[in-house]
């Protein structure tokens, strides 16, 4: 009986000791935490998306600028355009709005970096602009054939760990963020010989050696344009050099556009879905006919969709290419030209959000 007591005893400073190693443990780590977490809070969303040891890049910067806007209720635009770099190239909004008095922001990002990226930011725009009449999701028809590419899952990671709004991407989030006070907190007091400047926004973007292009220039720039960058002239040859001559969804990129479709549906607005025109010369063979019938999927399940032409792929003359997926400025003043009246459509046939 004796030695029973003095095991439970035993037993007893045992657990006592280690609930009070874990309190302790506890509150270091939230002590520790506090400071990083206060930092992150007071950044601005482009320097809390940066790496704080180096200079950002351009794509980093173009990501920043876009979600930058996205989160910015300063604002309000009658359509919003979703797509990828072609559609940066693409969509006008300034040509668009004189021609249908509607006034739009294009938010193209990289295609590469997936669909999970585009539907956070299109999340991000409408918690925190007004509500726009139209979402337009402009795309190339080549542009949704993979998943993220193994060079771009990193970039992909930290964009929707940094503006994540999913609660399974709140850990992840918690993490990020910690670690990213962290090391700006360390940034400042011991900088590191690749920054020039105190504020990293001011820093040359990376690999821009020939350039004296900084976060603050690009970001002012695409701004200026309203997040429209034409491509001038012709690159080179518009041939599509491709292994194979079907043009395919990936099932990522389906279920992507679906969610996206649903987001737009929870507030109320339509999504017109038009894709990027692909070069005439060097697609002859090109067999489109999957993508086509995705599309007619996509309308028949999610009634908000609107399939523009129904959904043909529209094939420009090489003097309107700027290479095998992008269009140049001229081209982009016809496509814009094709979007205002798909908006004019809408309208009259009161399909248009709003107003």
């Amino acid at each position: 009986m004796q030695h029973t007591l003095a095991d439970r005893g035993n037993s007893l400073a045992w657990l006592t000791a280690s609930t009070l190693m874990l309190a302790s443990s506890t509150l270091t780590l939230a002590a520790l935490s506090a400071l990083p977490l206060q930092t992150i809070a007071k950044a601005p969303p482009d320097v809390r998306f940066f790496d704080p040891r180096r200079p950002p890049t351009r794509d980093e910067g173009w990501l920043a600028s876009m979600m930058g806007y996205a989160l910015s209720p300063s604002e309000a635009n009658d359509v919003v355009f979703l797509g990828d770099s072609a559609c940066r190239a693409a969509v006008d909004p300034a040509a668009f709005e004189k021609l249908t008095q509607l006034r739009g922001y294009n938010l193209g990002i990289v295609g590469d970096l997936g669909p999970d990226v585009r539907l956070e930011l299109a999340r991000s725009y409408l918690s925190t602009h007004p509500r726009p009449r139209l979402v337009v999701l402009c795309v190339s028809p080549l542009g949704m054939e993979r998943d993220v590419p193994v060079q771009w899952r990193e970039l992909r990671d930290r964009c929707l760990n940094c503006y994540g709004s999913e609660p399974r991407q709140q850990p992840a989030r918690l993490g990020y963020w910690i670690r990213e006070g962290t090391l700006i907190n360390w940034e400042n007091r011991f900088p590191s010989s690749l920054r020039k400047h105190p504020d990293i926004r001011d820093d040359v973007f990376l690999g821009a050696d020939e350039t004296t292009e900084t976060y603050r220039i690009y970001d002012n720039s695409l701004r200026t344009g309203r997040g429209f960058m034409p491509l001038w002239g012709n690159k080179y040859a518009t041939r599509l050099n491709r292994k194979r001559n079907e043009v395919s969804v990936d099932p990522v990129w389906s279920a992507g556009v679906r969610r996206l479709a649903e987001t737009c549906r929870q507030a109320d607005l339509p999504l017109l879905i038009r894709l990027i025109p692909i070069p005439a010369e060097g697609s002859e063979n090109l067999d489109v006919a999957q993508i086509e019938g995705w599309l007619q999927e996509v309308a028949q399940f999610c009634p908000n969709v609107i399939i523009a032409d129904n959904p043909r792929v529209w094939r420009f003359r090489p003097d309107l290419m700027w290479d095998g997926t992008h269009i140049n400025a001229q081209g982009a003043a016809k496509f814009t030209e094709r979007l205002a009246q798909d908006a004019k459509t809408l309208i009259t046939q009161g399909r248009l959000s709003g107003k």
